[in-house]
């Protein structure tokens, strides 16, 4: 089955906010600053679809496919910020949308630490040591 992940592009989050330099009363509109108005609409559903289709149309989301183990990763992970430790985006083809692939290494990490109950520090040191080997291994 195929996963798919949505990222959200940050350098186009900043070109759609305010810098302060922008406003027109600093004091007042102090409380935009490093927001953006993503959508509106008479219902909250009606707003929240229209701020998603805002963001695509803007490229401020992106849609990827995953690879091999991601969806373990992004299952298991109590947070995106701490799943995208372990993994990578790459675009094989300049016309294909990217792929998002877990770090080299990784699967060894994740089945060595179930194997032995290991907690899921240890499993982001394994990654990490397996990465230095594939990099010394290179050169």
């Amino acid at each position: 089955m195929t996963h798919y992940a949505m990222l959200l592009n940050l350098d186009e989050a900043n070109a759609h906010s305010l810098r302060r330099d922008e406003l027109f009363h600093h004091i007042l509109q102090g409380s935009i600053l490093r927001k953006i108005l993503l959508g509106h609409g008479q219902t909250e559903y009606t707003a929240m679809k229209n701020s998603l289709d805002a963001m695509l149309d803007n490229g401020l989301l992106e849609i990827c496919e995953c690879d091999g183990g991601v969806a373990s990763i992004l299952k298991g992970s109590t947070s995106g910020r701490e799943a995208f430790r372990h993994l990578w985006l790459h675009d094989e083809e300049s016309e294909s949308m990217p792929i998002l692939h877990t770090l080299p290494g990784h699967e060894f990490a994740m089945q060595f630490c179930r194997k032995y109950s290991l907690p899921g520090e240890a499993e982001t040191e394994l990654s990490s040591f397996f990465n230095i080997l594939f990099k010394n291994n290179e050169q």
